[in-house]
């Protein structure tokens, strides 16, 4: 039998687990939309992108700073039963959704650049039962495991950062603008779609403690700097070849070396790996307590087996399917599960909150 934990979590902690989980989008991917760009006008990108993020996660502010210590699901059931179990379902089917492509993404990687004609099913099975047991011992064992493997993390991608610096060039950095401003701005909208993290202190605001404003703009702040940087040493040595590269960062640490240390990107695949974990573990976390919501009677671990099973189920399914992966890929999705999720429901509620309290008071 599993001794479970708490699921009571630092603010630390949870900014952690929000910053390691948002870097697995950096550290691999350009977004479809910011291809169309120069390199040079990514880091502009990217900068657009942290100013509209911060206007976007307003909603989430205001539901974190408000005397209401409640969860998220559990403020809309005071509201109605029925809305609550409404945003269960939507959140579920989104992070089901994130999670599968999460997943994709991890066996794009793997197969075509670590083990290429490989079958990683098993491997992606293991992955998702390891983060099965770690959730199942608390929200609060995540968050040390993430606290742990953070430090790590962050000084192996600054030491794969200064042992390519040599290799910058500063003609890389031009031309900039060289299609105008619009375009910039326009592909900044995906950057802040992926950016799901924000909804994480909205769910869990009753399971945290400490000041939990601190997970919203200094979030993004630290987040878009240090993607910033990463794109300035990217667009210096790669100049415009990392806009034709599926995975420029890799590529990046791939040219590195230092004497008699090579393959630094062997670091790079362990450092994704352990934020991949820290990913799907809250992931899982996440629909388990969708599930809790709409199936009140069904224990916290049960729901939980049931997320991790169907993540599996749809994941040995799938197998190759190019239609599936496109959809999973699709841009105007995540901007609509960001959109509803991030700004839309925590906006509602607050509105729904203020329109019941003044009701009380007449």
């Amino acid at each position: 039998m599993i001794k479970t934990g708490t699921d009571k979590i630092t603010v630390s902690e949870m900014f952690i687990i929000m910053v390691m989980s948002r870097l697995i989008v950096t550290l691999l991917y350009i977004p479809g939309a910011a291809k169309k760009l120069d390199v040079t006008d990514l880091i502009i990108q990217i900068l657009f992108a942290s100013v509209i993020l911060m206007i976007f996660a307003l909603p989430a502010y205001f539901f974190i700073k408000d005397g209401n210590n409640n969860g998220f699901f559990e403020r809309c059931y005071s509201i109605s039963p029925i809305l609550s179990k409404l945003c269960a379902g939507f959140v579920f089917f989104s992070f089901i959704f994130l999670g599968l492509r999460v997943i994709m993404r991890f066996e794009i990687f793997t197969t075509t650049v670590i083990f290429p004609q490989s079958n990683l099913k098993f491997f992606l099975i293991i992955l998702l039962l390891a983060c099965l047991y770690c959730v199942l011992l608390g929200l609060d064992v995540l968050g040390r495991t993430a606290e742990i493997f953070f430090s790590v993390v962050i000084l192996s991608i600054v030491f794969v950062i200064a042992v390519t610096m040599p290799r910058m060039r500063f003609t890389n950095f031009t031309p900039v603008f060289s299609d105008g401003i619009v375009q910039p701005f326009i592909a900044s909208f995906y950057s802040v779609s992926v950016s799901v993290e924000l909804f994480y202190p909205v769910l869990m605001k009753d399971k945290l403690y400490g000041k939990r404003t601190a997970l919203i703009f200094p979030w993004i702040v630290s987040v878009f700097l240090f993607i910033s940087l990463i794109a300035f040493f990217q667009a210096g040595v790669l100049g415009n070849y990392a806009m034709t590269q599926l995975f420029p960062f890799f590529t990046f640490t791939y040219m590195s070396s230092l004497g008699f240390i090579e393959r630094l990107d062997a670091l790079l695949t362990a450092v994704w790996i352990v934020c991949e974990f820290v990913k799907i573990s809250m992931y899982i976390f996440i629909c388990g307590k969708c599930v809790n919501t709409v199936f009140p009677r069904t224990s916290r671990n049960t729901g939980l087996f049931a997320v991790t099973a169907v993540l599996a189920g749809i994941t040995l399914a799938l197998k190759e399917s190019y239609r599936v992966r496109g959809l999973l890929a699709n841009t105007t999705v995540s901007t609509m599960i960001f959109s509803v999720i991030v700004i839309l429901m925590p906006l509602i509620v607050l509105i729904l909150e203020k329109k019941k309290a003044g009701k009380g008071e007449m």
